[in-house]
């Protein structure tokens, strides 16, 4: 007979529940804030709440999951002027996380 595995929150969360939407939806959010915070320099955050209750059937429970952030909104545009050479909007030091678009 084959063991059954117990599934992690992280598979759970991008495979099964709403066939990854919530994991699309916090990964959406989480860029937005990074780029925010690195622009403005201000904190952010990314809250992903999953709700878990009781059906009257006792195999059953109602699973329910919620992205929110806080973006930190910009006072000014800022940007680099490397080398005193063309400004740029990002950091020419700072090396780019995978995925994340110019802005």
């Amino acid at each position: 007979m084959a063991e059954e595995q117990e599934e992690t929150f992280a598979s759970f969360i991008t495979t099964q529940y709403r066939k990854g939407h919530l994991n699309d939806q916090a990964t959406a959010a989480f860029r937005a804030v990074v780029d925010a915070v690195v622009m403005t320099r201000k904190a952010g955050q990314v809250a992903v709440v999953i709700d878990i209750k009781p059906e009257k059937d006792a195999d059953h429970l109602n699973v329910s999951g919620k992205v929110t952030s806080k973006v930190p909104e910009s006072d000014h545009s800022g940007v680099f002027w490397p080398d005193r050479g063309w400004l740029a909007r990002s950091d020419p030091n700072q090396q780019r996380l995978p995925g994340m678009k110019d802005q």
